[in-house]
């Protein structure tokens, strides 16, 4: 599981508007997305959203505080600037 969250740190990272295709190697076809403010059912609904969110952004970096991983799962905490 190390790697997995791992690999979700490095997408994440280099995660762009022009990127956003990566996306597809961290979620499935049916993916559940949900932030404070919005529920995403699906991969092409979800590549819409990240591509409006970095339609109006300029840079976005991820600065990952911690990880807690117990069996299959895991919780990431970052902070977005």
């Amino acid at each position: 599981m190390h790697t997995v969250v791992e690999r979700f740190k490095q997408i994440y990272g280099q995660l762009n508007a022009q990127t956003l295709g990566l996306l597809s190697e961290l979620y499935s076809d049916d993916v559940e997305f949900q932030d404070p403010f919005h529920q995403i059912a699906g991969l092409p609904a979800l590549r819409q959203y990240f591509a409006d969110l970095y339609a109006q952004v300029e840079s976005c970096s991820f600065k990952f505080e911690e990880d807690v991983t117990q069996g299959n799962d895991s919780v990431l905490m970052w902070t977005m600037f």
